[in-house]
């Protein structure tokens, strides 16, 4: 039962840290799709 429990906490963590990278990885994304429009400049 032990194990069971650290591999969820195990699991949890894994899960905020994947969640924290996405919304900042987006974050950026957001960044320069804005200063792509500032410039006018698209790449399709």
């Amino acid at each position: 039962l032990s194990i069971l429990n650290q591999t969820i906490d195990d699991f949890i963590q894994i899960h905020d840290f994947i969640y924290s990278k996405r919304k900042e990885w987006l974050e950026q994304f957001k960044k320069i799709i804005e200063q792509a429009r500032d410039k006018q400049v698209f790449v399709y």
